[in-house]
């Protein structure tokens, strides 16, 4: 016996399909030339790619040995904190970061929420209204102190990037509720859902992370090769998460100042697509409407359970033979596709919208199904 599901049913297939592109696919050679400042330890790079070996070469004679700065942009941006976490994107936070499944996630949430320590997790929105803001704006002390970091409070005032009471529905995003916990009190892995959770939170009161950011362009025989550089000027809240903050810093260079460089040739080759990891498969499910934030994790477990797909070493889904089997026999039905689904959804949306009647969409799938047994039906 086979499970079947509008939704359970192209997850796998999306798995399927994934693995059957990683296998199918043919790795193809490519050039690209490079410029080399070796006395300021920099490459600047080309978009140019060439398809054999000799064109690239070719292409490589025509180059000196020196190259003309045509061009040097140079502007100062800001980049402000991350959205508040809806439950998709902790679950895929969660995946990436612990390799938690989603599952697991929504369980740690749901025993903190009954704890009283984050609000109600099964939501699709990383929105909260003027009155969350002004709670985490209140307890905001009380979270630094607990997460054992200070920033000044500089946002006080609500920003539409995280507080937009018009696309608040019934939930809003995951937040820390005015109950502080003793974090020794909670299990590693609660503590660590926590912590994230109240960080992603105060980092919109923080300051801008805030950088130089300089594009060099030389001209080398009417090719061109660009280097970026960036120099940090303020880390803001980046300072709070960890990843690299290193300065890339440029040497003052000068439009029109010509450079020594040594032209060099570099081979590269195509690479297959990736597997769907847990983080991915949750993105590529809300993309398409695929399951709702409070049931995309039981899916994920579903079709583990029904051994249609397995996870290896490193977290990627791989499917089953099992599950090869279910979808190559589905492969025509429309019940498989991710596009239907996602047509379903939109139509149950024109119904609690009262644009079609409830009793027009059952009907309408009524008639697939009675066209699918009759298309069975006439092959026997």
């Amino acid at each position: 016996a086979f499970s079947v599901g509008r939704v359970q049913t192209p997850t796998v297939r999306l798995i399927c399909e994934n693995d059957e592109a990683i296998k199918t696919f043919i790795p193809k050679d490519f050039w690209k030339i490079t410029l080399v400042d070796e006395k300021h330890n920099l490459t600047f790079l080309s978009d140019e790619e060439f398809e054999t070996e000799n064109s690239a070469k070719e292409a490589l004679q025509t180059l000196d040995t020196q190259a003309v700065i045509t061009s040097i942009e140079s502007k100062i941006e800001e980049k402000s904190a991350p959205k508040l976490f809806s439950l998709p994107t902790l679950q895929a936070y969660c995946a990436k970061q612990w390799k938690f499944s989603s599952d697991e996630t929504l369980s740690i949430i749901q025993s903190l929420y009954q704890k009283k320590y984050l609000t109600y997790p099964r939501t699709a929105i990383p929105y909260i209204t003027e009155f969350e803001f002004e709670d985490l704006k209140r307890d905001l002390i009380q979270y630094q102190q607990l997460l054992e970091i200070s920033f000044p409070l500089t946002n006080a005032t609500p920003d539409k990037r995280w507080v937009n009471a018009s696309k608040v529905k019934e939930h809003f995003a995951i937040i820390p509720t005015g109950e502080i916990p003793n974090l020794s009190e909670l299990t590693e892995k609660e503590q660590k859902v926590y912590q994230i959770v109240a960080l992603r939170s105060i980092l919109m009161f923080a300051p801008k992370y805030k950088y130089d950011s300089t594009t060099v362009t030389i001209t080398n025989q009417e090719r061109e090769f660009t280097v970026k550089g960036k120099k940090v000027l303020e880390l803001g809240w980046k300072a709070f998460v960890s990843g690299d903050s290193n300065d890339v810093l440029l040497p003052a260079f000068n439009q029109g100042e010509t450079i020594n460089v040594v032209p060099k040739l570099n081979k590269g080759q195509t690479t297959p697509p990736k597997r769907l990891t847990e983080a991915n498969l949750l993105g590529v499910m809300t993309k398409n409407s695929l399951g709702t934030p409070a049931t995309r994790a039981s899916i994920i477990k579903v079709i583990q359970d029904q051994k249609y797909v397995v996870k290896d070493k490193s977290g990627a889904f791989i499917p089953t033979d099992r599950g090869k089997l279910l979808i190559e026999y589905l492969q025509d039905n429309p019940f498989s596709k991710v596009e239907n689904t996602k047509e379903w959804e939109k139509n149950l949306k024109r119904v609690g919208m009262g644009a079609i009647t409830k009793e027009a969409f059952v009907d309408m799938i009524k008639q697939e199904i009675i066209q699918q047994v009759n298309a069975v039906k006439n092959t026997l």
